[in-house]
């Protein structure tokens, strides 16, 4: 997990997440909500937690981005009506299947250093930024419960600026593959040109030689021109005294 502060965190799975994970296959996994605390256990016993220690308030949610089987999610921290500051050690993710009623605490982060979170008195409209990174394996969807009220921070711009510029990045290509194809398009057009004039040439002088059929060619003897300079065509060709139309 990473954070605009300098603490050191330690991020696990919890047992209830290790049992959610195992009915995973086929089903579709969604992360619900996350929450943060100003408690912390032991790091040998943080994989037991089902709830978060010294509970303090919720987080939202504000993004998420899956590849493969690698998801990041961006939560966010605000001090809207926060009466008291206290100091951040845990954060933590909640999910469940599709088919659940209820979710369970997925992924526990515990920082040994804490984050000092200041009343809403303290500072007004104070945001913090966490980004959770996870694995989930053979889930046929994964999603996230986002919360669009909240707050549209520098690090959440960095992402839609990111996104857009991949997409833009394969639509670029996509254009550039299509052009590619229209010039191929066009040349392949070109090249048939060339080649059904070159039968056309072919057939005549073929036909004029006696080599093929010429039942479906008129022609007419001219004995009075030597030359094709000494005439006029409005269609066909002059050749050996007789013109093929």
């Amino acid at each position: 997990m990473a954070n605009t502060g300098q603490t050191r965190w330690t991020a696990k799975i919890t047992k209830a997440g290790e049992t959610l994970l195992a009915r995973v296959p086929g089903n579709s996994f969604s992360f619900t909500r996350a929450a943060c605390g100003s408690g912390k256990v032991d790091i040998d016993v943080l994989e037991n937690q089902t709830a978060i220690t010294g509970y303090q308030k919720a987080l939202s949610i504000t993004s998420i981005t899956n590849a493969g089987n690698a998801t990041k999610l961006r939560v966010q921290l605000n001090n809207d009506g926060l009466q008291n500051s206290f100091n951040l050690h845990q954060v933590g993710i909640f999910a469940k299947l599709g088919s659940d009623s209820t979710d369970v605490l997925y992924m526990i982060i515990q920082a040994e250093t804490p984050d000092y979170i200041p009343s809403a008195t303290e500072n007004p409209n104070y945001v913090n930024d966490y980004v959770v990174n996870a694995i989930v394996k053979n889930a046929s969807s994964i999603t996230a419960t986002i919360d669009s009220a909240a707050y549209v921070t520098i690090g959440h711009l960095d992402n839609i600026e990111e996104q857009m510029a991949q997409v833009l990045a394969t639509a670029n290509q996509a254009v550039a593959l299509a052009e590619e194809a229209n010039r191929a398009v066009a040349l392949q057009g070109a090249s048939l040109s060339d080649l059904t004039g070159d039968i056309a040439d072919l057939t005549f002088q073929l036909a004029i030689n006696g080599l093929v059929e010429t039942d479906g060619m008129k022609h007419v003897v001219v004995d009075k021109f030597d030359g094709v300079d000494d005439l006029e065509l409005i269609s066909g060709r002059f050749i050996t005294g007789k013109v093929f139309i």
